[in-house]
């Protein structure tokens, strides 16, 4: 951790050596600016989060300086389903494999809101298209709400997702629209320094 800049980046020790952590590591690099702009900006924790081995893993976040606030753990494996960040990845791919990884994940419930089945999740991934952001409604933590989108590589493809969270008493569903719309701008640029040149509309 940074203790100048509340900024907390994986370890080596965190990912197998290769490809993988080379690429995980250079968007948290790019990423790290805009992560802590979003944390200023809402006062709410920002994370970025890369898909691994069918979970999700937070590879880089800047803590809110909230006395009460939202923090995941760098390194840990979280659920694609429960998470705004997974969600958001999901939600970018193209569709065979969207259906493909509906069929092949579990739903484990973490709280009384978690989407438990293919159906559910099939909804709000449509939901986050339409959207252009994803949403969790208390669904991995009880009090916490977070919204992501997802950053595409050239081809259109998901590399990774940015996320802010913060207690449901700041993330109200006022402020939600607001802060998704942010989220996902700020998706976007990183995107475009990644190389994608996709359709505005």
């Amino acid at each position: 951790a940074n203790p100048d800049t509340g900024a907390w980046t994986v370890g080596p020790e965190a990912f197998a050596v290769g490809q993988g952590f080379v690429r995980a590591r250079d968007i948290a690099a790019l990423a790290r600016p805009r992560l802590r702009a979003l944390m200023q900006r809402w006062s709410e924790t920002a994370s970025l989060y890369v898909e691994a081995e069918g979970g999700l893993v937070c590879v880089a976040q800047v803590e809110s300086r909230q006395m009460m606030r939202a923090v995941a753990r760098i390194g840990a494996v979280v659920g694609l389903h429960c998470t705004a960040a997974g969600k958001a990845l999901l939600a970018a791919l193209p569709a065979p494999e969207r259906a493909a990884a509906l069929a092949t994940l579990d739903y484990p419930a973490h709280t009384a809101r978690t989407l438990q089945d293919r159906a559910a999740l099939a909804q709000a991934l449509a939901e986050t298209r339409a959207r252009g952001w994803a949403l969790d409604d208390e669904e991995l933590v009880e009090g916490v709400r977070c919204a992501a989108a997802a950053i595409l590589d050239h081809e259109g493809r998901p590399l990774a997702a940015l996320s802010v969270s913060g207690p449901v008493g700041r993330v109200t569903p006022a402020t939600l629209e607001t802060l998704g719309a942010a989220v996902a701008a700020t998706a976007a640029e990183l995107s475009r320094e990644m190389g994608w040149r996709g359709a505005a509309g």
